[in-house]
């Protein structure tokens, strides 16, 4: 970890990844990735050397996006919103509890932070954004205002349930055929389903879910499970239902 010259008296950042936990002072500052101060996975060529980097500006935590095209999703563990960071961007950490994920390869990761310098009643960084003149971050997403009938709910409840033990790979999930089994349905209707799905949730700003033909087949499945389960759309009551 390094220092940094601008930082008021903070609470410690505090960073978690699998077993490791970190505590960063406000006069540090912390990065992650294959080789960052935080190692992850240094067996990924395809996951940054450094991803992100946590560090104090105009007395509050920041994170940057240090890579050059992966991008950095912050899910508030509080409530149900996002921010997606794009690479080479950065923003004030807006959520006093709060999970990292992004994917490199085939593999996704994930890290815990806690910022206790938010209160728990925390308004979003858009008037941070909006002084500063800098278009930082995608729109933050509710969740509430989606909506899914039966059939779409059953599918990402049948998606989502080798995700809530823990991180997935499309390898994790059952095959379209056996979903299909699973629900009863055709091939061709499984895959107009998760057409369907994708679209609308692309359209309401979810990222990771449309691409090349190759991307979209191979992990689109893992990035509607993931969203779902990180959101809580999808918890563990809607095994048994």
């Amino acid at each position: 970890m390094s220092s940094g010259s601008q930082h008021k008296e903070l609470p410690p950042l505090i960073i978690a990844f699998e077993s490791e936990r970190c505590l960063v002072a406000p006069g540090e500052s912390c990065t992650f990735g294959r080789a960052g101060d935080i190692e992850i996975d240094t067996a990924n060529r395809l996951l940054h050397r450094v991803l992100g980097r946590f560090y104090v500006q105009d007395g509050q935590w920041w994170l940057s996006n240090e890579g050059r095209s992966v991008a950095i999703v912050m899910t508030d563990l509080a409530t149900a919103s996002y921010t997606s960071i794009v690479a080479g961007a950065s923003v004030p950490l807006p959520f006093r509890s709060a999970s990292l994920s992004f994917t490199a390869g085939r593999a996704n990761y994930r890290l815990h932070v806690q910022n206790d310098a938010i209160g728990e009643t925390v308004a979003t960084a858009e008037s941070t954004q909006h002084s500063s003149g800098l278009p930082l971050v995608d729109p933050t997403l509710t969740t509430g205002t989606l909506i899914f009938n039966k059939e779409q709910f059953a599918l990402l409840v049948a998606l989502a349930e080798a995700r809530l033990d823990g991180p997935i790979s499309p390898t994790d999930l059952p095959t379209n055929r056996e979903l299909a089994q699973q629900l009863g349905w055709t091939a061709t209707k499984l895959t107009r389903k998760l057409d369907n799905l994708c679209t609308k949730l692309t359209r309401a700003g979810v990222p990771g879910l449309q691409g090349s033909l190759a991307d979209v087949a191979a992990d689109r499945r893992v990035q509607l499970a993931n969203f779902v389960v990180e959101q809580g759309i999808v918890t563990r009551t809607d095994m048994s239902s």
